[in-house]
C-alpha cells in the first residue's frame, strides 16, 4: 500500500491499515532492573491535620469546703430596719415599728387573708412623706412607685398584671377623693385575698389584684380606702431633731443586705410554714381593743411580731393601739362618734346609771373637737337630732326616766347603749399592772406608762370620745 493511501485511511478513522509495532523481546536484565524500583503506593484519603496536643495541668487538690454562712436571724434584720428608718424620718417609735413590720409583711403578704394599706399623711408640707415613700420603694418587696401623670385606668391595669407593692405618692393626681369612682372599688377589693379583676372588657381572663399598697398625699383618703389603711401621720422635724438627707444610691447600698436577709428568711419553707400556723392561731385568738376592721389590719403585723419574739409582740400591739386611738374620731362616722362620746360620759361618771337628754346634750356640746357644737355647721345638736342619730342603732329615749337624784325626766340609761357599744366600738381595755422587760415606752389613750427594766405597765381605759 502506498504511503498516501495509508495516511488517508488513518484520517478517515479506519485503523485497519495502521501497522502494529512489534513488541521488543523481554530481557532478563530488564526484569532485574525493574525489580529494584520501589512500587508506587496506592493513594490514601487525606486525613485532617491533628491539632497539637496541649498538655493538661495536673488536677489540683480541692480545698476543704468552708462551712456555709448561717442565715441572719429575722430579729436582727428587723431591728436594723427600724434603726435605718429612724435616721431618715422624724417619726415616733410606734410609727417606725409599724413601718418596719409592714415592710417585712410585703415579702409574705400572701400568707394573710388581708393586707393592710398605709395612709402616709402630714398636717403640713415638708414633713417627710415623699422620703418615706422612697424608703419603702427600696425596702419593700417588688415595689412600684408610679411616675407622675399616670391615669387611673393604667394604674389598675398595671396592678392587675404585676401585683406589685404599690407606692402612690401624691395619690390625688391619679384619682379624686370622691367615692363614686371605679378605681376606689378596685383598690378596696385589692386589700383582700382571692379578689379578681378583668383589665379590659374584651379580656375574659380575670386577674388577681391582691397586693400591698401605700398612699401619700396632702388630701384625706376616701373614707372607704382610709378604713382599710393604717395611718402614719408624719410631723415636721424640730430644729433639734437631726435626720439624714435622702440619697438613693447611699440608701440602696445600706438597705441591700437587709433586703437580701429578709428574702432568705421568707424563702425558708420552715419559716413560711411557721408564719402560716401562727397567723391561723392569732386569727382564731382574742385581740382586745381592736375593732373587727382594725383587727384584720393588725393581724399580719402582729403575726410577724410574734415570729420575732421577745419584746416585739407587746410593743407592736401597743404601737397599733396608739396609732389607731389617735385617729379614731377621724375614721368614725357621726353615729359612731356619738356612741363613743356618750360612752365617754358614762366612763367619766361610773356611778351614773341614767342620764337625761339635757345632761347628755350639755356634755356633747361642751366637747371642743367634735361636731356637736355646730352640728352640720349650723347650730348645736338638738334633742331631735340626737334621737335621729341613735334611732339607727335601735336606741330610743325613755318617755320618763328616773334620775339618780330622784327626779323624773326624759333620758337614757347605760343599759340602752351597751349593745351598740359592744357591736360597733372597740372594747375598753382594763388590765392590771404587768411586769415586762426591755420596752421603754410612754403611751396615752389605752395608755401604758413604762419605765426602764424591770418595766411596770399600767393600762388606763379611756374611751375614744375623750
Amino acid at each position: 500500500m502506498s504511503r498516501s493511501r495509508i495516511i488517508n485511511a488513518i484520517r478517515s478513522g479506519n485503523n485497519y491499515y495502521v501497522p502494529v509495532q512489534p513488541t521488543p523481546p523481554w530481557r532478563e536484565e530488564d526484569e532485574k532492573r525493574w525489580s529494584r524500583l520501589p512500587l508506587k503506593p496506592d493513594p490514601q484519603p487525606e486525613q485532617p491535620a491533628l491539632e497539637p496536643e496541649v498538655p493538661q495541668p495536673a488536677p489540683a487538690i480541692a480545698p476543704e469546703s468552708s462551712p456555709q454562712p448561717q442565715p441572719v436571724p429575722l430579729i436582727e434584720s428587723f431591728e436594723a430596719l427600724v434603726s435605718l428608718l429612724g435616721e431618715y424620718l422624724a417619726c415616733s417609735d410606734h410609727q417606725r415599728t409599724v413601718l418596719a413590720l409592714w415592710i417585712i409583711h410585703t415579702y409574705c403578704f400572701e400568707v394573710f387573708i388581708v393586707t393592710p394599706y398605709l395612709n402616709v399623711c402630714s398636717p403640713e408640707k415638708q414633713s417627710g412623706k415623699t422620703v418615706c415613700m422612697k424608703l419603702l420603694s427600696l425596702l419593700a418587696n417588688n415595689s412600684w412607685m408610679p411616675p407622675g401623670g399616670l391615669t387611673a385606668t393604667r394604674l389598675m391595669e398595671h396592678i392587675a398584671q404585676r401585683r406589685p407593692t404599690v407606692l402612690l405618692d401624691d395619690w390625688h393626681t391619679a384619682f379624686r377623693p370622691s367615692e363614686t369612682q371605679s378605681i376606689i372599688g378596685f383598690l378596696n377589693a385589692g386589700s383582700a385575698e382571692e379578689t379578681r379583676y378583668s383589665a379590659r372588657s374584651s379580656d375574659a381572663a380575670e386577674k388577681d389584684i391582691y397586693c400591698p399598697k401605700a398612699f401619700a398625699g396632702a388630701v384625706d383618703l376616701p373614707p372607704s380606702l382610709a378604713d382599710r389603711s393604717i395611718p402614719i401621720v408624719l410631723q415636721r422635724p424640730r430644729a433639734a431633731e437631726h435626720t439624714l438627707p435622702f440619697c438613693g444610691s447611699i440608701v440602696r447600698a445600706r438597705s441591700g443586705p437587709l433586703v437580701k436577709q429578709v428574702r432568705q428568711w421568707v424563702a425558708d419553707k420552715t419559716n413560711y410554714h411557721n408564719l402560716f400556723q401562727l397567723a391561723a392561731d392569732l386569727f382564731l385568738g382574742d385581740l382586745p381593743g381592736f375593732s373587727p376592721r382594725r383587727r384584720e389590719l393588725a393581724l399580719p403585723l402582729l403575726t410577724i411580731a410574734h415570729m420575732l419574739g421577745g419584746k416585739w409582740p407587746r410593743r407592736a400591739r401597743i404601737a397599733l393601739l396608739r396609732i389607731f386611738d389617735i385617729h379614731t374620731d377621724a375614721s368614725y362616722g357621726l353615729g359612731l362618734q356619738l356612741l363613743a362620746c356618750i360612752r365617754s360620759f358614762f366612763v367619766q361618771h361610773p356611778q351614773r346609771r341614767t342620764a337625761s337628754t339635757a345632761e347628755l346634750l350639755k356634755y356633747l356640746i361642751g366637747l371642743e373637737d367634735h361636731p356637736w357644737k355646730r352640728y352640720h355647721g349650723v347650730k348645736p345638736l338638738t334633742p331631735n337630732g340626737l334621737r335621729a342619730l341613735l334611732r339607727k342603732y335601735e336606741i330610743r329615749r325613755a318617755a320618763s326616766q328616773h334620775l339618780e337624784d330622784g327626779r323624773r325626766a326624759k333620758g337614757f340609761s347605760r343599759a340602752d347603749f351597751q349593745d351598740a357599744w359592744d357591736r360597733y366600738l372597740p372594747e375598753v381595755v382594763t388590765a392590771p399592772s404587768e411586769v415586762v422587760t426591755n420596752a421603754p415606752e410612754v403611751v396615752t389613750k389605752s395608755s401604758e406608762v413604762v419605765t426602764q427594766t424591770p418595766e411596770v405597765v399600767t393600762t388606763i381605759s379611756v374611751s375614744a370620745g375623750e
